[in-house]
C-alpha cells in the first residue's frame, strides 16, 4: 500500500486502492479454499509448488542498484518501530494475563515502548535524510500534522 501510494497520481489512487483491497478479499477466500482442495486430494507440497513460477519472475538488477536501494533503508528507524511493537506486545500479553497491570515489568515495557516510538518520531521528523515515513508525505498540501 505504502508503494502504491508513493508511485501513483493522487487522482488514481482511489481506484487502485479500491481494486487493491477487492483483490486481498478475494484472494483471503479463495486462498484457503484452494490450498485445502490441495492438502486433501494430492499433496500439501503443492501449496508451495504452484508458487515457484511466480518467484522465478524476480526482475534481474544490476548490483549498483541493489546496492543503491540498500544504503537508501533506514535500518534505524525500522529497528526503533520493531523495537517498540515488541515492547508494546509484551506489554500487553503480559499484563493481566501472567503479571498485573502495576508489575513494574509491565510498566517498564510501556515506557519503553513510548520511548522507542517517539524516538522513531523524531528521526522521522527530520533528522534523517531517509526515514521510514517519506519526506514527501510530511509535505503533501493534505498533511496534517498531529497536534
Amino acid at each position: 500500500m505504502q508503494v502504491l501510494g508513493q508511485v501513483t497520481r493522487l487522482e488514481a489512487r482511489p481506484h487502485l486502492f479500491g481494486m487493491f483491497r477487492a483483490v486481498f478479499g478475494l484472494s483471503s477466500v479463495i486462498g484457503p479454499l484452494i490450498g485445502s482442495v490441495f492438502t486433501d486430494h494430492v499433496t500439501w507440497r503443492w501449496c508451495f509448488f504452484t508458487t515457484l513460477p511466480l518467484g522465478g519472475q524476480i526482475p534481474r538488477s544490476s548490483y549498483r542498484d541493489i546496492l543503491r536501494q540498500i544504503l537508501r533503508l533506514d535500518f534505524v528507524g525500522a529497528t526503533l518501530v520493531a523495537a517498540a511493537t515488541r515492547c508494546l506486545i509484551l506489554a500487553l500479553q503480559g499484563g493481566g494475563n501472567t503479571k498485573p497491570w502495576d508489575d513494574k515489568a509491565v510498566i517498564t515495557s510501556f515506557v519503553f515502548a513510548g520511548a522507542l516510538a517517539a524516538g522513531c518520531l523524531l528521526l522521522g521528523w527530520g533528522f534523517a535524510p531517509t526515514t521510514v515515513a517519506p519526506h514527501q508525505a510530511k509535505s503533501a498540501p493534505d498533511f496534517v500534522p498531529p497536534s
